[in-house]
């Protein structure tokens, strides 16, 4: 059997793992908010909503190969990394 191939988990739906943890821990949080903030059933649902879409992007939205999540991380690395001026270098 050859041991070069990669070959990604997929448990449910081809999510892996990793992306149901989102999406459960995303439903969780946003449960507890429709159960526990004290204000009136649609502003409750207005709240939990977006707690919901962010668990859904990060778990199972994809963007071509690469999952919104990895994209993500290739953003913020992109926005981290120093910034060099090479022109009018000041001594």
């Amino acid at each position: 059997m050859p041991q070069n191939l990669h070959l990604d988990d997929v448990l449910f739906f081809g999510l892996g793992a990793v992306d149901l943890l989102y999406l459960a821990v995303g439903a969780f949080i946003a449960w507890w908010l429709y159960l526990y903030l004290p204000v009136a059933p649609p502003a409750r649902l207005a709240l939990a909503c977006p707690a919901l879409a962010v668990a859904f992007l990060l778990g199972a939205g994809r963007l071509g190969d690469v999952t919104a999540r990895g994209f993500l991380t290739d953003i913020a690395l992109y926005l981290r990394r120093p910034r060099l001026r090479l022109y009018g270098a000041k001594s």
